[in-house]
């Protein structure tokens, strides 16, 4: 217990004063609203701002990668054509 709460301390610091990008955790993610299954390994980098709209299923693995949840474009003018 004692020991998670040194990690999550130290990888906020490290995330946030020196810019090192570090994984979040299942528990981070579920924590921030992520709908997560069981056996999820993330070895990639995910929107941590958005991730409750993030929904991953059961055995999967994330390597090498980057999942983008929100673009902002919902800042941008659309055009609507009928």
């Amino acid at each position: 217990m004692i020991l998670n709460f040194i990690r999550l301390i130290r990888n906020k610091v490290l995330r946030k004063f020196f810019c090192i990008e570090i994984p979040y955790t299942r528990d981070e993610l579920r924590k921030n609203g992520a709908k997560i299954g069981v056996n999820f390994s993330n070895y990639g980098k995910i929107d941590f701002g958005h991730s409750y709209l993030l929904r991953i299923g059961d055995n999967v693995t994330l390597s090498n990668c980057r999942i983008l949840l929100h673009d902002g474009s919902t800042k941008k003018n659309l055009v609507i054509l009928e």
